[in-house]
């Protein structure tokens, strides 16, 4: 709450877009100014999609704290690695470790090799890569092929979040980026939601279900994304 408030106060004292959002008044009621603002937005069929896509794809990642975490506690048999005991919780921990390195290690190599290559095919395959890891993430109980799934995921991602986040930026137009910005928050709050609700569908489909489920929907915000 407290960093909440913080950011606030430096997004209205010194992001000057926020403050001419804040200014323009065209009504006594700030809610039918947020209403139209919004209104504007959603007209916006190129940008909704891309923020529809988004949110599909992020609801996956998100997945992995829920459901997976879960399904990891529950199904996942304790392995021994040089001594070393790895339960679920613990497999689910190494799960953000490997992720985390990745990143680290390899985020300006993929930058410099993606240079290589054409947009659209690139961000196809990084959308794959990302489909495949995160499929075989949510039902695999074998150390070695979660380790190999996330590592696919992880890749997939620093291949095609470069890119979608500079088309986002292209489809913003520069007058409006506090309104459009705003809008584009609902993708991490609608795939926190999304992501819940795969707890209560995990209860009904068994993991090699989910592992389709979690293909389809990111296939489904890929195509949406790559349409824009």
């Amino acid at each position: 709450a407290m960093v909440a408030l913080i950011l606030s106060f430096l997004y209205m004292k010194y992001i000057e877009e926020t403050n001419s959002f804040i200014r323009k008044k065209e009504h006594n009621n700030v809610f039918v100014d947020l209403f139209i603002a919004y209104q504007t937005v959603i007209k916006d069929k190129r940008f909704v999609l891309m923020v529809i896509g988004t949110m599909l794809i992020t609801t996956v990642e998100l997945m992995t704290s829920t459901y997976v975490a879960v399904r990891l506690h529950k199904s996942f048999e304790t392995v021994y690695l040089f001594n070393f005991e790895i339960t679920g919780v613990r497999m689910f921990t190494i799960i953000n470790l490997v992720n985390t390195i990745t990143v680290i290690s390899f985020s300006l190599l993929i930058g410099k090799w993606l240079d290589k290559f054409k947009v659209s095919r690139i961000l196809g395959f990084g959308l794959l890569m990302y489909a495949i890891g995160y499929a075989v993430l949510t039902s695999a109980n074998m150390w070695w092929l979660i380790i190999i799934a996330v590592l696919a995921a992880t890749f997939g991602e620093m291949i095609f979040a470069p890119i979608k986040s500079a088309e986002m930026l292209t489809l913003i137009p520069k007058e409006k980026r506090g309104t459009y910005n705003t809008f584009s928050s609902f993708t991490f709050s609608g795939a926190q939601l999304l992501s819940n609700g795969s707890l209560v569908l995990g209860t009904y489909l068994n993991p090699y279900a989910m592992s389709i489920v979690v293909f389809v929907i990111v296939i489904s915000g890929a195509m949406l994304m790559m349409g824009t």
